[in-house]
């Protein structure tokens, strides 16, 4: 009773975990510094992007969203292996209607004002109308 009990709790405390994301190989990123890239998307879509930083540093990955095209999505971190080791920042966004729309990561320490990132990431993103489904086959 108690495992099942703790199995609920975790269940809905992190409902991304049973959450599954389709995401199109060529829409998923796994960059570091310097790092730009154009895409073509579909109304519907869903981007992956997922940035490296180094734990205990104090530097994250914060993004700008230029455009109406894209929404963004779900946005996690998963802790380093070990102390001062990599930690992944993965943001997700949603093609949500035919345009254009420029993603900007800079990797900085948000309390040093005025010095250059230590890092970027630029996705320049076009979205299409989703395509046609195809006619049906006709019966022989």
């Amino acid at each position: 009773m108690r495992r099942l009990l703790l199995l609920a709790m975790l269940a809905l405390a992190s409902p991304g975990l049973a959450e599954t994301i389709v995401v199109r190989p060529d829409l998923t990123f796994q960059g570091s510094k310097p790092y730009r890239d154009a895409v073509e998307a579909h109304v519907g879509d869903t981007l992956r992007i997922d940035l490296p930083s180094r734990a205990g540093t104090g530097y994250s990955w914060a993004a700008t969203l230029e455009g109406d095209a894209l929404r963004p999505g779900r946005s996690e971190t998963h802790a380093a292996t070990r102390p001062g080791g990599t930690q992944r920042m993965i943001q997700t966004f949603s093609a949500a209607t035919a345009g254009t729309a420029r993603i900007t990561f800079v990797y900085t320490r948000p309390w040093e004002t005025g010095q250059e990132p230590a890092g970027t990431a630029t996705f320049d993103v076009t979205v299409r109308a989703a395509p046609a489904a195809p006619p049906p086959a006709a019966a022989p």
